[in-house]
């Protein structure tokens, strides 16, 4: 909305006909609505906003519908677009509703991690990178952030040569236009052949994240990013700051 405007996001419980939507399976579903007041999305258009790398922004890389299109659709749902120009656009979220009660009887014990020791973030997404910083610090690690191989190449030859090395990494494996962590992997394991370095990624059918030790990452996780996740992933590898 270049000339600003409104957003109003609603929810509601809907019943969703068998066949009416692809991906989803006919009963009770969640309906989520982003709706907005700019100038809206040309028809032509409409058909590619889902795709990988396609945007129309002067500061962009496409990945923020192609993501959402998966993450939805790997929940078994389905996200849809309508849109009128000069009046705004909306976009439909339907998820499967659960059946299930929430039992709150039962809280489970936080998992938890101490580290210590300094981490590389190379992700072109500022955002991304701001978040996972301040989680890792949150856990007692300090971060540096690279938004592509260059940087992130760069920062880790500089620091073993001062005698300071990284103590970890994640690597975003799609940088648009760039080299993305299946190649950077290959040049920090000639420095850094023990550390722990995972491989990051949107796209839960990339080979890397399926099987990250084949290509040399110590591990995967996939994004968005959740904290009792990254604390699991970092347990499991990542030796902890203990206090007497």
């Amino acid at each position: 909305m270049p000339d600003g405007g409104k957003i109003v996001i609603s929810a509601k419980n809907v019943i969703v006909k068998d066949g009416e939507y692809a991906s989803v399976k006919g009963g009770k579903c969640v309906k989520i609505s982003i709706a907005d007041t700019g100038i809206g999305i040309p028809p032509a258009l409409l058909k590619r906003v889902f795709d990988p790398f396609y945007t129309t922004k002067q500061k962009g890389n496409g990945l923020g519908l192609a993501t959402s299109y998966a993450i939805i659709h790997g929940h078994d749902g389905c996200i849809d677009v309508e849109s009128v120009m000069g009046k705004g656009t909306t976009f439909h979220i339907f998820l499967p509703a659960s059946q299930k009660c929430n039992d709150q009887s039962v809280s489970p014990s936080p998992v938890m991690h101490k580290g210590i020791g300094k981490i590389l973030i190379m992700d072109d997404e500022t955002y991304i990178r701001e978040i996972l910083s301040q989680i890792l610090q949150g856990l007692g690690y300090t971060t540096v952030e690279a938004k592509n191989s260059e940087e992130a190449l760069r920062f880790c030859d500089d620091a073993a040569k001062a005698g300071s090395p990284i103590d970890g990494a994640f690597l975003d494996l799609t940088i648009p236009g760039g080299i993305g962590g299946k190649e950077v992997i290959l040049q920090l394991r000639k420095q850094y052949p023990n550390v722990p370095v995972y491989a990051s990624s949107g796209y839960s059918d990339d080979p890397v994240m399926a099987r990250p030790t084949e290509f040399g990452f110590t591990d995967s996780i996939r994004k968005p990013y959740r904290k009792d996740e990254l604390i699991e992933i970092l347990n499991r590898h990542t030796p902890k700051k203990t206090t007497e």
